[in-house]
């Protein structure tokens, strides 16, 4: 049996999914389609696609294009236990590189100094060893001798190498 003529437009699905979507639109609550952001989308408004702003809409895009949508995204927590292992690690190597005949109050006076020079000045500064605790080169120990004094950008620049 033949439907209705004046009820056709009813089978047309592009018809039916634009009715459907409009209600869906104007009526239920929608919220951005970015992960991190959840904020509600305006009823009534087309908005941006699935996005409430453009920059959501731009970084949507980008995150479905690169296949990384729906991968969790690291939480501060992650970093905080990622940088405390680093930290520990770095303390275990000092530890080693720390010979039982090394002055430990000579070395405690070189990080005060440097502590109370970034007061003064503003300028941070930091202990730097100049020959470095692990090194494809060479590797240095934990004693005053081998502590200096320098800026944070120029231990920054310096990162791990030996300067002769």
């Amino acid at each position: 049996m033949r439907p209705r003529r004046h009820l056709s437009f009813i089978y047309n699905k592009q018809y039916r999914d634009a009715i459907f979507f409009f209600i869906i639109n104007m009526v239920m609550e929608r919220f951005c389609a970015l992960p991190e952001c959840g904020s509600p989308i305006k009823k009534g408004t087309t908005g941006f696609g699935s996005c409430c702003c453009r920059s959501h809409m731009a970084k949507y895009a980008a995150k479905s294009q690169h296949k990384t949508l729906n991968k969790p995204t690291k939480t501060k927590e992650d970093y905080v236990v990622y940088y405390r292992l680093k930290a520990l690690e770095r303390q275990k190597r000092i530890k080693q590189a720390t010979p039982a005949w090394a002055n430990k109050e000579d070395i405690r006076k070189i990080y005060q100094r440097a502590y109370e020079l970034s007061k003064e000045t503003g300028i941070k500064y930091e202990v730097d060893h100049i020959d470095p605790l692990t090194s494809d080169l060479v590797c240095g120990l934990h004693v005053p001798e081998n502590l200096q004094i320098i800026t944070l950008e120029e231990n920054r620049q310096k990162y791990n190498k030996f300067v002769s």
